[in-house]
C-alpha cells in the first residue's frame, strides 16, 4: 500500500516536471484537478488551512512559499492561481 502511494507522488511530481521547466500552459481548473482537489473551493479551503495569516498582497510571498512547501508539486503559476482565489473569496 505504502509502495503505491509513493509511485502515486511520484507520478504526480513527474507529470509536473514539464510544466514546472517549460512553464504551465494548463487551464489552473484542470491543474487543481491534476493536483488532486476536486474544485477551486476545495483548493481554496485546503490554502487556509496551510496559510496562518491575512491573505493580501503584503503577504503574498511568504503565503505562496507556505503553499508551494505543503505540496511541492504545484507549479508556481497553479499556486498562484490557489491563492488569487483565497484572495477574491476572502473579500
Amino acid at each position: 500500500m505504502l509502495i503505491r502511494q509513493n509511485m502515486g507522488m511520484a507520478k504526480n511530481v513527474l507529470m509536473n516536471f514539464r510544466e514546472k521547466i517549460f512553464g504551465d500552459k494548463r487551464n489552473q481548473y484542470q491543474a487543481l484537478r491534476d493536483a488532486g482537489f476536486s474544485d477551486v473551493s476545495d483548493a481554496v479551503i485546503w490554502g487556509h488551512s496551510v496559510v496562518q495569516q491575512p491573505v493580501d498582497a503584503s503577504t503574498q510571498l511568504i503565503n505562496l512559499r507556505a503553499i508551494r512547501q505543503a505540496k511541492p508539486e504545484l507549479t508556481l503559476q497553479t499556486a498562484t492561481f490557489i491563492l488569487n482565489q483565497m484572495q477574491q473569496r476572502h473579500h
